[in-house]
C-alpha cells in the first residue's frame, strides 16, 4: 500500500548568514526539498517561514539558499534531514479457517514490523490507525497457534484505507455592511467510504449552529473566519474555513410613503395604491393601512367602501427591510358636499373685489365667458385669490382702446383638490403654471369619461391682455398654452392658470343642479344654441371653454341669450394682426350649475 502526497505545512526556523556582495542586493530566501524549491520568501530580514508543500510521507533533505536582485543565489546551507509523517487508517480483512494455527489469534506486521496483536482467533476485521513516516508500506498478517508459534498466512490479507471527509464551504457572500446576512452551505462536502451525520458550524463571533445549510447575521463590523467540520459515520472530521468581511453598519435612509386614491365603484368605495411608495437603500416590505373610520387593511394596493359619508383621514405605513417607517395620508370627502359657491358679477375694464360667502382654504376660481353687451373682443382677468375673495375685471386687446361696457360674468369657486360627487362622478381642482409654451399637464386622477377642463388665468404678471388654450384633454392629462393677440401671441411671462375638471354627466351637488357636457367639433365665430338637459327652475350659471385649437389663432368665448334650458356661443377672434374672423370649428365644454328650486321671495 502506498500513501499519496498531500499538502503539508512546515513552520521553519532559520539562521544563515548569506554571503555578502557589494554589487547586488539580498531580496530574500527559498527552500528546498531534495535540490528542488518548494518555498520562497522575499523578505530578506525574516528567520521564519511558513512553506505549504505537497508531499508524500518519507524522510527528506531539506536546503536553504539566499537570492539576489539579479536572481542569482548563493551557495545551499547544510542539509537538514526533516521527517514527513502523517496519520493514516487502513480497514484490513482476512481469510481464515479456525483450528489449531490460529488459537492464540493474529499478528499484522507493516514492513516485517509488528504492529497489532489480534488474541480473538475469531477476528476477521481490524481497524488501524497510525503515524506513517514512510509512503510505501507492505501489510503481512500470521496466525499464532496456542503455543505462539506464527504461520504465514500470505494472500489472506485484503487493506483499504480510510479517507477522511472532505469540508466545503460556499456561502451566499463573502462581504457586506453589518447587519450582514449571509447563508452557508456545507451540503458539497464528501464522505469517500461513509455517509456524513454531522456538520458543525462555528461562526467566528461566538455562535454556532449545525445542518448542511445555514444562515447567520453578523451584526458587528469585523473579519470572521466561518467554520465548517463535518464528520463521517466513522467518527473522521475534516475543517474548512471561509472569511467574511463586515463593514461598519450604514445609517438606514428612511422609505418615502406615497398614496394614490381613485373612486370605486360606487360612491362610498375607494382604491387605494400605495406602490410608488420607494427606499432609497433597500426595499418596501410592508404596507399598513388606516382608513379614518377605525378599520385597517394591508397590501401596496387595497380597496376599502365607508359606511356612511364623512371626511376620513386615510394613513399609509411603509416599512423597509431595515424596519424603518414612513406615513402619509389623503383627505377622503366621502359621499360629503363638495365645496364650492356660484355667483354672479357685473364688470367692466376696472378692477372689482369679489368677496366670498364663507372662506375657502385653497380657493380655485374659473370665470366666464361673458356677455356681449359691447361687441368688442374681450378677455377675463383674475387676480389677488386669497381664502376670502378676489379680484376680477375685463380686458381689452392691446389694439383696441383698453375700455369696455359692463358684461355679467358667472364665476365658481371650488376648494382645490381631488372631489367625488353622490354619483360617482370625479371632478378636481388645481392650479398651474403656464407660458405661450405648448406643454403637457398632468390630472390629479385618472377619470373613466375625459373630463372637461375649464380654465382661468389667476394672476396679473404681466399688464398685456392674455386668455389660455385647452386642446388633447385626456383621461388623465391637458395641454396648455398662453395666448397673446395674434401678433405677439408668443410673448407673454409666465401666469398661474387655475382649473376645473369634471367628468360629463348631470345630477346635483351642494344644493345646485348641474351638468357637464362637451359640443360636436361644430362652434365657430358664428351662435351655435346649446341645449341643456336638465330643467332647471331657473336661470343657472354657465360656463364654458374651447377642449380642441384646431383654429390657431387667439380667441375666447362668448355667450349670450342664457335661459333655464339654453344658451348660445361662438368663438370671438381678436383682430390685431388682420380684420378677419373666421375660425375652424371647435369642442366647446360646458358646465352649467343652478339651484335646485326656484327661490322664493
Amino acid at each position: 500500500m502506498t500513501f499519496g502526497a498531500a499538502e503539508r505545512t512546515l513552520e521553519i526556523d532559520f539562521s544563515f548568514d548569506a554571503p555578502v556582495d557589494p554589487t547586488k542586493q539580498l531580496a530574500g530566501y527559498r527552500l528546498y526539498k531534495e535540490g528542488v524549491q518548494v518555498c520562497t520568501t522575499n523578505q530578506p530580514s525574516l528567520t521564519k517561514m511558513g512553506c505549504a508543500l505537497l508531499t508524500e510521507d518519507g524522510s527528506f533533505d531539506f536546503t536553504l539558499k539566499a537570492y539576489y536582485s539579479d536572481n542569482t543565489e548563493s551557495l545551499p546551507s547544510p542539509s537538514y534531514p526533516f521527517v514527513v509523517s502523517s496519520t493514516h487508517s487502513v480497514d484490513f480483512t482476512w481469510q481464515a479457517v479456525n483450528g489449531a494455527d490460529n488459537q492464540g489469534g493474529f499478528r499484522l506486521y507493516d514492513n516485517g514490523v509488528l504492529v497489532q496483536t489480534i488474541t480473538d482467533p475469531a477476528a476477521r476485521q481490524l481497524t488501524y490507525t497510525s503515524e506513517f513516516s514512510s509512503a510505501a508500506h507492505t501489510f503481512t498478517i500470521a496466525a499464532v497457534d496456542g503455543s505462539g508459534v506464527e504461520k504465514a498466512m500470505p494472500d489472506a490479507l485484503t487493506s483499504s484505507e480510510i479517507y477522511p471527509p472532505t469540508a466545503v464551504i460556499s456561502s451566499s457572500t463573502a462581504a457586506g455592511n453589518a447587519p450582514l446576512t449571509v447563508s452557508f452551505n456545507g451540503s458539497s462536502s464528501t464522505a469517500t467510504n461513509t455517509p456524513l451525520v454531522k456538520y458543525s458550524w462555528v461562526f467566528g463571533d461566538g455562535s454556532q449552529a449545525t445542518g448542511a445549510t445555514v444562515s447567520h447575521i453578523f451584526t458587528t463590523a469585523g473579519t470572521y473566519y466561518t467554520q465548517l467540520t463535518v464528520e463521517d459515520s466513522r467518527g473522521l472530521t475534516d475543517t474548512v474555513t471561509t472569511p467574511i468581511v463586515v463593514g461598519q453598519a450604514t445609517v438606514n435612509q428612511k422609505p418615502t410613503a406615497v398614496i394614490a386614491v381613485t373612486q370605486g365603484g360606487a360612491p362610498l368605495t375607494y382604491s387605494f395604491n400605495g406602490s410608488q411608495s420607494s427606499d432609497p437603500d433597500g426595499s418596501i416590505v410592508k404596507y399598513d393601512w388606516n382608513f379614518g373610520d377605525g378599520t385597517t387593511g394591508s397590501g401596496a394596493t387595497t380597496q376599502h367602501t365607508y359606511a356612511n359619508q364623512g371626511n376620513y383621514t386615510a394613513t399609509l405605513q411603509v416599512t423597509d427591510d431595515r424596519g424603518a417607517t414612513a406615513t402619509a395620508t389623503k383627505q377622503i370627502q366621502s359621499g360629503t358636499a363638495l365645496p364650492i359657491e356660484v355667483g354672479e358679477v357685473s364688470i367692466n375694464h376696472e378692477w372689482v373685489k369679489v368677496l366670498f360667502e364663507n372662506p375657502f382654504t385653497n380657493p380655485v376660481v374659473i370665470a366666464g365667458p361673458t356677455t356681449v353687451n359691447e361687441d368688442e373682443p374681450v378677455t377675463v382677468r383674475i387676480r389677488n385669490i386669497d381664502g376670502n375673495g378676489f379680484e376680477i375685471r375685463l380686458q381689452e386687446w392691446d389694439y383696441q382702446n383698453r375700455t369696455h361696457a359692463q358684461e355679467t360674468v358667472n364665476y365658481m369657486v371650488m376648494e382645490k383638490g381631488v372631489h367625488t360627487l353622490a354619483n360617482g362622478r370625479k371632478v378636481e381642482a388645481g392650479t398651474i403654471t403656464a407660458s405661450t409654451s405648448l406643454k403637457q399637464f398632468s390630472l390629479q386622477q385618472s377619470y373613466n369619461l375625459i373630463p372637461v377642463v375649464l380654465t382661468q388665468v389667476v394672476t396679473d404678471n404681466e399688464a398685456d391682455a392674455v386668455t389660455g388654450r385647452v386642446r388633447s384633454v385626456k383621461r388623465a392629462s391637458f395641454e396648455f398654452k398662453l395666448q397673446e393677440m395674434e401678433r405677439t401671441a408668443t410673448a407673454h411671462i409666465p401666469e398661474n392658470i387655475g382649473y376645473i375638471a369634471l367628468e360629463p354627466g348631470k345630477g346635483e351637488v351642494a344644493g345646485f343642479l348641474y351638468e357637464v357636457g362637451a359640443t360636436a367639433r361644430s362652434i365657430n365665430q358664428y351662435w351655435s344654441n346649446i341645449s341643456f338637459g336638465t330643467q332647471f327652475p331657473e336661470q343657472p350659471a354657465f360656463f364654458a371653454g374651447m377642449q380642441t385649437a384646431w383654429g390657431g389663432d387667439t380667441a375666447t368665448v362668448r355667450s349670450k341669450d342664457l335661459s333655464a334650458t339654453a344658451a348660445k356661443v361662438k368663438i370671438e377672434e381678436e383682430q390685431s394682426k388682420d380684420q378677419e374672423v373666421r375660425h375652424d370649428r371647435e369642442v366647446v365644454g360646458y358646465l352649467v350649475i343652478g339651484a335646485a328650486t326656484t327661490a322664493q321671495p
